[in-house]
């Protein structure tokens, strides 16, 4: 339906996949999108955050709402080309637009995402909700090309805590988009292989 190719974003989208996504994303607060990178694009991320390596976590991480013992296995990519052509890729107008008509969202200005490799946890990441500066929708990309145990994707209502949307099967080069809304919380479950988890996380804010 649309991928991320070395060359920018396609997509054979037609109406009625559109519209078809567009109800199973209302009905699931998510919608998967399979094979999102294409094999050959995904080969130069690999080959990227290789060479880019990752950062030890800052003082703003320790601090943010995640802090304490989250800051200690959170590691973002350096700043550098893998980083910079993942950006470009989502603020494509072609795939904003997609979001967009999706999310049934206003028009989106941007999406601000990064990679980040994550350690083996003792513990769940925390409930939240992503509900602030304008946030409209979350997009998480697998670029974990050795697979990980553990580490399932949870939806549930803010109020009723009842889990609504679980997501454990993952696949490399997969994306998933989901609904920020402060009526919904997410996280994922504790990664239970020493093997990291390594993903794109990128947050939808409308213009202006």
């Amino acid at each position: 339906m649309i991928q991320f190719t070395t060359e920018g974003v396609k997509t054979t989208a037609t109406a009625q996949d559109i519209a078809a996504a567009r109800q199973a994303f209302e009905r699931n607060k998510i919608l998967r999108l399979p094979g999102l990178i294409t094999p050959d694009y995904a080969e130069v991320i690999r080959k990227g955050m290789e060479q880019d390596g990752f950062l030890e976590p800052d003082e703003a991480t320790m601090k943010s709402v995640y802090g304490g013992w989250y800051g200690k296995v959170r590691q973002d990519l350096n700043p550098g080309v893998t980083n910079d052509t993942l950006n470009s890729r989502v603020n494509e107008p072609a795939f904003l637009r997609f979001v967009q008509e999706i999310a049934e969202t206003p028009p989106l200005g941007r999406c601000v995402g990064r990679v980040f490799r994550l350690l083996q946890t003792e513990e769940d990441l925390v409930w939240h909700t992503d509900a602030e500066g304008g946030r409209l929708a979350d997009l998480v990309i697998d670029l974990s090309a050795v697979r990980y145990e553990g580490g399932r994707f949870e939806m549930r209502d803010a109020a009723t805590k009842q889990i609504f949307t679980t997501v454990d099967d993952m696949q490399y080069c997969e994306g998933v988009l989901a609904r920020i809304s402060e009526k919904i919380e997410h996280h994922n479950k504790r990664l239970t292989s020493s093997t990291p988890r390594i993903t794109f996380v990128g947050w939808f804010v409308p213009e202006g």
